[in-house]
């Protein structure tokens, strides 16, 4: 006959009545086992850090596609600059002579007819006293003898001797022809200067400054009027001003005849190796601001200049074939 289980016992007895094995499970875990209805997990052995760096790996892949499709690179045009004034006026010397002083200095402000320099003048100075010595004696004759004709004559003569040679030594003397601002002076005290040297620039106190951008050549069919222009100035880090491109000349130019355009007193300042365009644009104020500092622009000022010419994705470019595929599907 078959065995009988007994439920009396409240422990445990992995042997049967007999000392034989009953089950091989718990009771307990059979009855927990039968009234549950979840289903068990499988055993998971990857630490957690392990699972959230599977998610960052992902999160970093899926960003760095995205910035590869719609990342967009710019092009830029760069190129020195130089500041001009509108109403700027070259100082330039009338005579042969040696520079005896400078009175002004550059930013300087004078009035028309102040004098800028002194030209040294000692042989003119000897003769104007000269002729003033023979000129006193003369009327003092004129004046002891009022009929006399000769003396007469000889005041005549002398006086008109000494007017041209306070005529010419006010030539000796330079003064400014009109009221503004000194800009660069280039001559110094002791130095030799022949007629037509400039001596220094005056700039009009209603002057308005232009850009005068230098681009490279071959540029030219992306430049165009109402283009945007960021000014650095040369020797003041992180002073931009936004300006906006007013003309572009239509030829390309080389060195030699950049030179000339810009003038002797700038071309040889500016580097120029290769074929450029000019590009022009116009200062709307007259000064800026570096460091909390308030700095007024001047006719000769270096700058860099950059135009942005057009854009490109960032795939394009680090994948040439991928530009001339979406070409050829246009």
């Amino acid at each position: 006959m078959p065995r009988q289980r007994s439920h009396v016992a409240t422990a445990y007895d992995p042997l049967g009545p007999e000392g034989m094995p009953d089950d091989i499970f718990r009771q307990e875990a059979l009855a927990h086992h039968s009234s549950s209805q979840l289903d068990g997990e499988v055993l998971l052995m990857l630490p957690r850090w392990a699972k959230w760096t599977y998610r960052l790996l992902i999160a970093t892949l899926v960003t760095a596609v995205a910035f590869l499709v719609f990342a967009v690179v710019p092009e830029y045009s760069e190129g020195p600059a130089v500041i001009r004034a509108d109403q700027n006026t070259s100082v330039t010397a009338a005579l042969q002579g040696i520079v005896a002083a400078v009175v002004v200095r550059p930013g300087m402000a004078v009035a028309a007819g102040d004098v800028l320099v002194r030209f040294k003048s000692a042989e003119e100075t000897a003769q104007i006293v000269s002729l003033q010595r023979e000129f006193d004696s003369a009327l003092v004759r004129m004046l002891a003898n009022p009929t006399d004709q000769a003396t007469r004559q000889t005041l005549g003569g002398l006086r008109a001797q000494k007017e041209l040679m306070a005529s010419r030594l006010s030539e000796r003397t330079l003064r400014a022809p009109d009221a503004g601002t000194v800009g660069d002076v280039r001559v110094k005290a002791g130095q030799s200067v022949a007629p037509g040297d400039v001596m220094m620039s005056i700039t009009s106190e209603q002057a308005r400054f232009s850009v005068l951008a230098l681009l490279p050549g071959q540029q030219r069919p992306s430049l165009h009027e109402g283009q945007a222009l960021r000014l650095e100035f040369t020797g003041y880090q992180y002073v931009y001003k936004a300006l906006t491109i007013e003309r572009v000349d239509d030829g390309i130019v080389g060195p030699s005849e950049v030179r000339r355009m810009l003038g002797p007193e700038i071309a040889d300042s500016i580097p120029v190796a290769g074929p450029v365009v000019l590009v022009h644009a116009r200062l709307t104020d007259t000064s800026f601001v570096s460091a909390g500092e308030v700095y007024h622009y001047f006719d000769g000022m270096h700058a860099t200049v950059r135009a942005r010419l057009r854009s490109e994705r960032l795939l394009t470019n680090l994948i040439p074939g991928t530009k001339l595929a979406t070409e050829r599907t246009k």
